[in-house]
This record gives C-alpha cells, structure tokens and sequence, in this order.
C-alpha cells in the first residue's frame, strides 16, 4: 500500500489574532503543548505512519520559505491563492494520481494538537486499511467531551461496517445551536467533525467529479499540465476560476460512501480558537491560565499570553512569557482573555472567542495592514 500524508497549511488563523499574521499564521507558532510549531508537530506525527519523504504541505507560495524552515524534509504543493479545501485536496490528489491514482491519501489540517501517539496510529492505520479496500471516503469522529458550538458533527449509522470500528456516516450537521448540540453529546452515535480524512487519490477524485464537477473540469487540465511548461498558467487560471468551497460542504456532505472512524484513544484539539488554546493547559485554583507576568485578583477563568515580542515558550503546566517587562494584572474579571504582543493588544470575552476573526476583516477595511 503506497501512502502519503497531505498537510493543509494555507490558513491564515484569523481567530488567533494578534499572534498570528499574514507574514507567519497560527500554523508556524507554538501553540500546542511544546515548542514546536504546529506544523512541525503535524509532520512529525504523520511520519509515523506514512514514511519520512511522504509528507506534502499545500499551501500558498507565500509560506514556502517558512515551511522549509521549519519543515525542510516535505515536499510542498504550491496553490497560487486561498480557495479553501476542496481545491486545494483536489489539487494535491490530482497531482499525486497522475504518478499512481491508488496511493491513499491521508488528509490533515497543519494546526491541529494531538496527545496520544499510539491511538493516533492506531485510528490512521485502520483508516488506511479500510481506505485500500473499500471505495470510500473515511472521516475520524472525535467523541464529544462537550457541547461546542464550534464544531460540525457526525452521526453515524447503527451497524458496524468494516470490522466493527467503522461506520457509515447517517448524516452531517453543521455548526449547532446550544441546546441541539447538547443533545448530541448525550447520543453516543454523534462525533465531532475533525476534518481528518483518508481515502484514495482515485476515490477523492471520483467525489470532485460527481458533487463539484466545474472543479473537477479545472483540476484534470492542471494533471494533464503538471510537469509541463504550462502548467503554473494554467494552474493560476483553473485556481481563479474555482469556487471557493470546502471539502465538507463540496463534497462530504452529498457523498453516499462516506464513513467515520470513532477515536476515543488518542486526545485532539483543533486549537481553532483562543478559547480552544487554553484548553491544553492547567488552570489554577481559579480556573486562570496566566504566564509568570500575570498577577490575579479576584478573577476567575481568565486566560493570558503576553509576549512583547510575540514569540513564548509554551509548557504543559503555564505558559511562560519570555519577556518580564510587562506585568499585566487582572482584578475582578471573569472569563476574559488578554492576548499581548508588541504592537496589539486583545482583549476579549470568552463566549466571543470565534468572533475574534472580525477584528482582521475589520483591520482589512480600514486599512491598517500593518496590524494584520
């Protein structure tokens, strides 16, 4: 069975604002519980399974310099702009399937932090097993700890499928309200969407065609041009003439040979938001997770990171600012984030961590790029 793992590092991280940026998004910082960089943890943990020299990142030629410094073993699919993950999984598949349309593809987003090593090869050895044998499209479901609005969910059929492990997939549910998804955590059939995947680069494409044809028309010309003269023209005009659509919504959600895989043995995090950060670490008596420079008076569930250079050392048990220059103090706050760096400071309440993204769009109208 021939593998290879595609990272997807095109994103800018938005919600991590202001620590990350245009010029280094959230997947190049350490925000996990090392310090290494999500991307770097990413690969590390994916040549595991898949072999060193099997690893490709797709993103925007703008990050090559910075993931070949931090990740200098990949190889790297450039997209030539951001036209969220249908294209670009599609492209990578493309690419791959010219050389050989069986190799089965095993798709992660680069800014995930995952604890557990051995259920994680565990999940994704299955996965691989199943993806080679069956023509499907295999999707890991992470049990729910939580109601989260924040996450999609799965529910999946009742019967096992293949070797009693795996199932398929009843239905997707978008982001839910509240209430519904509290209901979902109490249903052992739903999962959280991890946006994992594997599947062969023939099966992958196989699903462009049916439910995104007009992409699957673009992305043949590109194979058909890839390792020709002509294949950056015309890799830029099928790019610009592609709907910006994601795998989830192009593709996952119509096609009927969709199955999950419950991974109840490794943790996961898609660090997706200030709040979701902050889950990885310990809190104090009084739920605050504060680095050294951080003085609390009665303030509950109150997160800081302060670095007057935007670069910290991440710990499993606080996180620790490099630079003591600053003392930041908290009196009488409940659920409240601080996020310091050297030329932006957020703060933020917890419920309206995911809204943190309009801070850019908002930056982005009024022009202020230097902020972004």
């Amino acid at each position: 069975m021939k593998k290879k793992a595609v990272i997807l590092a095109g994103g800018q991280g938005s919600r991590f604002w202001p620590m990350s940026r245009i010029e280094r998004p959230k997947q190049f910082l350490a925000l996990g519980t090392s310090e290494e960089s999500l991307l770097q943890s990413t690969v590390k943990r994916v040549e595991k399974i898949v072999g060193k020299g099997n690893v490709i990142v797709v993103a925007s030629n703008d990050y090559v310099e910075e993931i070949l410094k931090h990740t200098p073993e990949v190889t790297i699919i450039e997209e030539p702009m951001a036209k969220n993950t249908a294209p670009c999984i599609g492209l990578a598949a493309s690419l791959i399937a010219k050389e050989d349309p069986e190799t089965v593809l095993l798709v992660f987003p680069a800014d995930h932090a995952v604890e557990g090593s051995e259920g994680f090869e565990k999940i994704f050895n299955l996965a691989c097993e199943v993806a080679s044998k069956e023509d499907v499209l295999v999707t890991i479901g992470m049990q729910p700890t939580k109601p989260n609005t924040a996450y999609g969910y799965i529910q999946r059929e009742e019967k096992p499928f293949f070797q009693n492990e795996v199932y398929r997939v009843k239905r997707f549910y978008e982001k839910p309200s509240i209430e519904r998804a509290q209901q979902y955590v109490e249903n052992k059939d739903f999962y959280w969407n991890s946006g994992m995947f594997v599947w062969r680069a023939s099966s992958i494409l196989r699903a462009i065609e049916t439910h995104v044809p007009q992409l699957s028309v673009g992305l043949q010309k590109i194979q058909k041009a890839y390792g020709t003269a002509e294949y950056t023209t015309v890799l830029k005009a099928e790019f610009l003439a592609a709907e910006a659509v994601s795998i989830d919504l192009g593709v996952m959600e119509h096609a009927k040979n969709v199955v999950v895989i419950p991974a109840d043995c490794f943790s996961w995090n898609d660090v997706g938001s200030w709040d979701a950060w902050a889950e990885q670490f310990k809190a104090d008596k009084d739920k605050n997770v504060l680095p050294a420079n951080a003085i609390s008076i009665d303030s509950t569930e109150c997160v800081v990171l302060s670095n007057i250079e935007r670069s910290y050392v991440v710990r499993t048990d606080v996180v620790r600012a490099e630079n003591k220059e600053r003392l930041i103090a908290l009196v009488g706050l409940e659920n409240i984030f601080v996020i310091d760096t050297d030329d932006a400071l957020l703060i933020c309440h917890k419920d309206k961590a995911q809204e943190v993204k309009k801070v850019v769009e908002k930056l982005k109208v009024m022009g202020k790029t230097a902020y972004l």
